[in-house]
């Protein structure tokens, strides 16, 4: 079925959920092709998939290990530097500051470039290759969540632990696809087809994030990189 325009009727469900991020009403959307359900918030902007469809851990890891990003892609590191370019040497002060890299994935090419470009003594942590935590009481100048956020489980916790991680002016960089307002160009997305994938943000919805994190809107680019700073 068609609409009067021409695009897309998109299957709205009935139930409705409250936002996690924001707690405004959302509404449910059909996957037209898999059948999946996707929840959207009218407040925020913040999406996720319905826990029912989302992979267990051993499922997700699996995918991971597939990954093939190394320091052997030129295409790759060019990305990253792009990224501390960007969204990391602007807002940090002069001089080598500590980094953590959380999210790194099995080849932590972030890290080493931190090192490199920055100067930065630099740890990493990840949930599944590296798994050891900084030792309580730890902080950094500096947090890093690369293509980590659309795979967050609960977004406000998540943010709320990587704010903590800050020393008072530290800043966070993140990068994740900011997804597309309109639910038929949402179903569509190319996001979605990573199974691993089940959190999708706006820029509203990473203020939200912020603001219940104690971290300020620095910088973004209103596509993917975002920079915050503790307060």
């Amino acid at each position: 079925m068609t609409l009067a325009s021409g695009r897309k009727k998109v299957k709205e469900r009935t139930e409705k959920r409250c936002c996690p991020v924001c707690g405004a009403v959302a509404r449910t959307l059909l996957h037209p092709a898999d059948r999946r359900v996707f929840h959207r918030c009218g407040g925020c902007g913040f999406s996720w998939l319905d826990a029912a469809h989302q992979l267990c851990a051993d499922e997700e890891r699996a995918r991971y290990r597939l990954h093939r990003n190394t320091e052997d892609d030129p295409g790759y590191v060019a990305y990253l530097r792009g990224f501390i370019e960007r969204a990391l040497r602007p807002h940090l002060p002069t001089g080598p500051c500590d980094a953590l890299d959380f999210g790194c994935g099995p080849t932590p090419v972030l890290a080493r470039l931190l090192e490199q470009d920055l100067g930065c003594r630099t740890a990493v942590y990840d949930l599944y290759f590296f798994p050891q935590t900084p030792e309580p009481g730890t902080l950094f100048d500096l947090v890093t969540a690369t293509e980590v956020a659309e795979h967050l489980s609960d977004p406000v916790a998540a943010f709320r632990e990587l704010a903590g991680l800050l020393r008072p002016e530290g800043i966070l960089g993140i990068m994740t696809l900011l997804s597309p307002e309109d639910d038929v160009a949402f179903l569509d997305w190319f996001y979605l087809r990573d199974r691993t994938h089940r959190a999708f943000y706006s820029r509203g919805a990473l203020a939200c994030l912020a603001g219940a994190s104690g971290l300020q809107p620095v910088w973004d680019d209103e596509a993917r990189m975002a920079t915050f700073r503790r307060i």
